[in-house]
Formats: C-alpha cells, sequence, structure tokens
C-alpha cells in the first residue's frame, strides 16, 4: 500500500495551481489541506505554499529523471535562413504552425478535449483537469510564439521532434506526412 494517495481540484492562473486536495482511503495517510503550484513547464511543477506535513514539493510528469532546460540566451540564434530577420520569414513561421498542428495532432490522441495553443502549451481538458491558456507566457517583450517555442521547446510532451529538429528535417527535404509520428509515454526526444 503506498504511503499516500489524494485526489486534488483547483483553479489554474498566471502559471500559478491552487489546489484543495484529500487523502482517500488508498494510502496510509489522512488528511486534507491546501497546495499553492508553481507551474514551471508542461511536466514539472513546484511547491509555493504547502503545510509543513505535505511530503512533496517538486514533481514531473515523466517518470524519467527530469531534464534541466537550457538557459534562454540573450540574443538566440534562430533558424538558418536566407533572411535577414529570421522570425518574419513566412517559411519558417509556416513551419513552426506545422510542428503546432502535428503537436496537437499527438496531444489530442491523449487528450480528446485539449488542444496545442500558439506558445506550445496543452490546454483544455485533461483527464485530470481543465487547463485555461488565457495568460501568455513570460517572455521577452520583443518575442511572439515563434521566437519562444524556438528557444523553450526543448522537449514536446507528446511529438517525437522540437521545433528546431522539426524544421530543419523540413528544410532538407522531409515531407509533413513522414513526420507525423507521435511519441510514446517517456520515450526521449531526438
Amino acid at each position: 500500500m503506498p504511503a499516500w494517495s489524494n485526489v486534488a481540484r483547483g483553479i489554474l492562473s498566471n502559471c500559478v495551481l491552487a489546489l484543495e486536495y484529500t487523502d482517500i482511503p488508498d494510502g496510509s495517510a489522512t488528511g486534507f489541506s491546501t497546495l499553492v503550484l508553481e507551474v514551471l513547464s508542461n511536466d514539472e511543477m513546484v511547491a509555493r505554499e504547502k503545510p509543513q506535513s505535505y511530503g512533496g514539493s517538486r514533481w514531473w510528469r515523466s517518470t524519467t529523471p527530469p531534464v534541466t532546460p537550457p538557459v534562454t540566451p540573450n540574443n538566440p540564434q534562430g533558424p538558418t535562413t536566407g533572411s535577414t530577420d529570421p522570425w518574419t520569414d513566412p517559411g519558417v513561421r509556416g513551419l513552426i504552425d506545422e510542428w503546432l498542428q502535428q503537436q496537437d495532432k499527438c496531444t489530442k490522441e491523449v487528450y480528446p478535449g485539449s488542444y496545442i495553443d500558439k506558445w506550445g502549451r496543452i490546454c483544455g481538458e485533461t483527464q485530470t483537469a481543465m487547463i485555461s491558456c488565457d495568460i501568455e507566457p513570460d517572455h521577452p517583450a520583443d518575442w511572439d510564439s515563434y521566437h519562444y517555442l524556438w528557444v523553450n521547446n526543448w522537449c514536446p510532451d507528446y511529438y517525437l521532434y522540437s521545433v528546431q529538429d522539426y524544421v530543419n528535417l523540413r528544410q532538407n527535404g522531409e515531407s509533413f506526412d513522414s513526420l507525423a509520428i507521435c511519441k510514446n509515454e517517456g520515450e526521449p526526444c531526438n
């Protein structure tokens, strides 16, 4: 029997998840309280506020060891294109939009009530929560979602290729259909 097992409900707003939880009979612990969690990414949360008796303080979605995300550089390298400003290159933007379509398709296979927004976040209804994506994530003021995805999507949850990998593969002649492969839970990125 596990040491704890609980159920929770809450509200996600501005990357902060406020939860009311209660232990359920499967666990040996009995209690209820409130947790305030900061959502660091689609795969990681950390406790901002919790009862002293609550054992957990950091959670990862995956069963594999967490990967430390890369530090966002001040002047990130963009995709390789002939354009002087790749973020305004319609070809690159079109490929990033294609990547979002691929990620959205794969996410919907797991959570039919969900979708991927322009920032690459899972939104909508999952098995355990309703995720609102009304608030844009923190990012430098001059960045749009294309800049953000290029630098911050270090490992998509359900789609095999990162944004950079997808754009590079498409620019090197791979077809949209050949890259339409969803990954299995726990499968590493390329």
